[in-house]
């Protein structure tokens, strides 16, 4: 690991699982017998508002947790679907121009707004792309 440049990306990747997973192992504390998520309960229709609304009130040991999304009056377990779909969703309302927070450059590139003054957004964010990354999902952007 001291030389990271003669590693494979896959590589690399697959280290990045492994701590990820241990990190989350590592927040339960000492009864590894209990698998903690993080469980999110969030609106669809008003994706944005209830993901703020539900992050808000979690810890940095929670967000290290795997992800369990239950979509409010809808039926389904998680088992990997869902968050996927959630990251997406929240991912892509968030990035789209009618949200105010990033602007389309060229048709190609996006760029933050300059008149975007909702601070509380752009760490939402953050914090989704981090979710995403411990969880090993995929983002749309």
């Amino acid at each position: 690991m001291a030389y990271p440049m003669i590693l494979t990306l896959s590589f690399k990747d697959m280290i990045r699982k492994c701590e990820c997973r241990l990190l989350q192992y590592e927040s339960v504390g000492q009864n590894y017998d209990t698998y903690d998520i993080l469980r999110l309960k969030v609106n669809r229709n008003n994706i944005v508002q209830s993901t703020v609304s539900q992050l808000s009130s979690k810890t940095d040991s929670d967000l290290r947790k795997r992800l369990y999304v239950q979509f409010e009056g809808e039926d389904g377990i998680d088992a990997g679907g869902l968050s996927a779909e959630f990251i997406h969703l929240a991912t892509t309302a968030i990035f789209s121009p009618d949200f105010g927070m990033f602007e389309l450059y060229e048709g190609r590139f996006y760029w933050f707004s300059l008149n975007s003054e909702n601070d509380f957004y752009y760490k939402t964010l953050g914090t989704l792309v981090g979710i995403a990354i411990y969880n090993s999902i995929i983002l749309p952007i």
